[in-house]
Order: C-alpha cells, then sequence, then structure tokens
C-alpha cells in the first residue's frame, strides 16, 4: 500500500539506517565513512501487489550527501535502497547493487554559489492608488462579475467553491467546488533503485510537510501588492498550529488583448485583467505552482506550473576518456 509519510518517519528512518551494518558496509564499500555528512530519507514506494507489502506501511528509504553543498538532490548515493516497516521501526531488507561515483561539480543555486548576477537596468513597479480591484470578506472574494469562497486545505491545498457570475440580473452558479485531486509522478526507470518511484504527491506527503500548501514569499511567489492568506492545520500529534502566507490573491494585467478589432474608424478593444488565487506546494525537490485565474470573459482557468531543483540519478561514466584515466571528457 501507499505510506502516508510523516515528518518523525524522516529521524527515524535516518536513523535506523545510519546503525544498520549492511548499510554501513555498503558506504563504507563507495569510500563514504562520515556519516555526519549522509543524510537518509524515506519516500513512499509504488503498490505492486506483491506479499511483502500486505498489511504493512512500508518507505523505501535512500541516502544522498551534502559534503559542501546543500543541494543533496544532486549528490545521490546511487545503488543502495533499503526497505523499512515504518510502523515496525526497523529494515526488512537492503538492496545493494554497485558502487556508483556521487556526481561532482557545482550544484548549488544560492547566490553565493552562483556568484553575482546582472541588475535588470530597468525597475518595473505597479502600483494600486485605490487598492486592490477586489474586496475579501473573511474567505468570499467579489470581483468584477465574480463571487466566490474559498478556504484552505493541508492535503489538497486552495479549494474553491460556490463561484458564481452576475450575468445580467441573475447570478449564475459556474462551479460549486473544485480543488486538486491527486499529483501522479511516475519515473519509470527500470533501476532496482527507481522503478518504484511512482510519486502520488498529494496523498503521501501532505503529513510530512505539515500541509500541502507551502509558505509563499511576496516579490518572489507572489506580487508585492498581492493580499496573503494564512491558514491553521494540525501536526501529526493533533495540535493546531499557524502558517502564514500560504496562499495570495492579486489581481494581473500583464498587457494582454482581451478582445479588439481594426477598422476603417481605427481601433477598439479592451486590455485583459484576471484575478489570481495562488498556492504552491514544495515537496521535495518538486515546486509545484497552482493558479485559479478568473477572466472577466466569464472563462475560469487553473493553470500548473513545476519548478524547484531537479533530482539526479549517480551513472557510471560511459566516455571513453574517463574510463582512460583523463580527467577530460
Amino acid at each position: 500500500m501507499h505510506s502516508n509519510l510523516r515528518r518523525s518517519d524522516d529521524h527515524m528512518v535516518d536513523d535506523l539506517m545510519k546503525h544498520d551494518s549492511l548499510v554501513l558496509a555498503a558506504l563504507r564499500q563507495r569510500g563514504l565513512t562520515d556519516l555526519t555528512t549522509i543524510g537518509c530519507w524515506p519516500f513512499a514506494p509504488g503498490y505492486f501487489g506483491t506479499p511483502e507489502e500486505a498489511g504493512l506501511r512500508l518507505a523505501r528509504a535512500s541516502c544522498q550527501t551534502f559534503h559542501g553543498v546543500y543541494n543533496t538532490e544532486a549528490r545521490p548515493i546511487e545503488g543502495l535502497v533499503a526497505v523499512v516497516d515504518l510502523d515496525a521501526r526497523k529494515i526488512l531488507r537492503v538492496i545493494d547493487t554497485g558502487p556508483v561515483p556521487v556526481p561532482a561539480g557545482p550544484v548549488d543555486f544560492d547566490d553565493e554559489s552562483l556568484g553575482a548576477r546582472p541588475d535588470n537596468p530597468h525597475p518595473m513597479t505597479i502600483e494600486l492608488p485605490n487598492g486592490p480591484g477586489f474586496t475579501l470578506d473573511g474567505h468570499e472574494v467579489s470581483w468584477d462579475h465574480w463571487k466566490l469562497h474559498f478556504r484552505i486545505d493541508p492535503r489538497r491545498g486552495v479549494i474553491v467553491s460556490l463561484v458564481r457570475y452576475h450575468d445580467g440580473d441573475l447570478w449564475r452558479s459556474v462551479l460549486y467546488q473544485g480543488s486538486l485531486s491527486e499529483i501522479f509522478v511516475p519515473y519509470q526507470s527500470p533501476s532496482e533503485g527507481w522503478y518504484m518511484r511512482t510519486f502520488l504527491d498529494a496523498g503521501e506527503n501532505a503529513a510530512e510537510a505539515d500541509g500541502l500548501p507551502n509558505t509563499v514569499e511576496p516579490g518572489i511567489d507572489c506580487p508585492a501588492y498581492a493580499v496573503y492568506v494564512g491558514m491553521v492545520n494540525a501536526d501529526e500529534d493533533g495540535l493546531p498550529f499557524q502558517r502564514a502566507r500560504v496562499a495570495c490573491l492579486f489581481e494581473r494585467a500583464g498587457g494582454e488583448v482581451a478582445w479588439r478589432h481594426g477598422d476603417w474608424q481605427g481601433v477598439s478593444g479592451r486590455p485583459r485583467r484576471d484575478l489570481v488565487l495562488r498556492w504552491i506546494a514544495t515537496i521535495g525537490n518538486y515546486d509545484y505552482v497552482f493558479d485559479w485565474v478568473f477572466r472577466q470573459d466569464g472563462a475560469i482557468r487553473v493553470e500548473v506550473g513545476a519548478t524547484g531543483i531537479v533530482e539526479v540519478a549517480g551513472a557510471q561514466s560511459r566516455t571513453a576518456a574517463l574510463a582512460q584515466g583523463s580527467d577530460t571528457a
């Protein structure tokens, strides 16, 4: 079955891996003996109907090294995987397909690692002298011809409901309720350490991440002029805690055309303006950006973007020059 990971599972699995004799032997075979520079984490494997999986909350665990870097996703200890029974707190078996060199080279993306970047010589500013064009009453939004309610759920992110559009004298019901269903990420690699990675990111990781929505930063994730909304969530022990700025609401006018027509009399048209309700889920190395976009023409768009850091798989070099001992490819 798929595992619903909890935050406490991370520390437990890391400790199990670093005290297992087979894991330690595999690390030594790879020349890795400083456990303070190694981190091991569980991930929920796909379900394959094997007897081993029946009735157990299982995870697979792999390790990475962060010696000299913070982006461990680019420093995998390839070929070493453990099957862990999370509830029994024990390693069922260790799979070692043989040493693979840990990738080398620069991998970090912070300003110090990348060096100075040229500043934009032409700054852009957006001003709202009369404030936002929408009103927010609790969690009910009114904007242009739209009215809607939204709430923030730790497992599904932003949930919009009772969406209505004012058409003449009528408030037309457009959408009763809408939200994220799931995020399915199959890696589809046949290798031992990767074939079982068929993640259901929302269902498997919402508890581990203290809720799926991540904090959004003004000026980076959302415009600085946006209105920000927080949420109350419960930790794995059922205790409530506050998370600030997990969604943002803003108007967007990027120079797009809503409608135009040119004839002998000239050009008639209207610029396009949207209302955007945004939230972001950070799951491991992935960052998913979700936008509910409400347009003045009565259309609703759901836009999803992906960013973050690429997780790499280690591989033996197949370059002839490297195989002969040269340090150039």
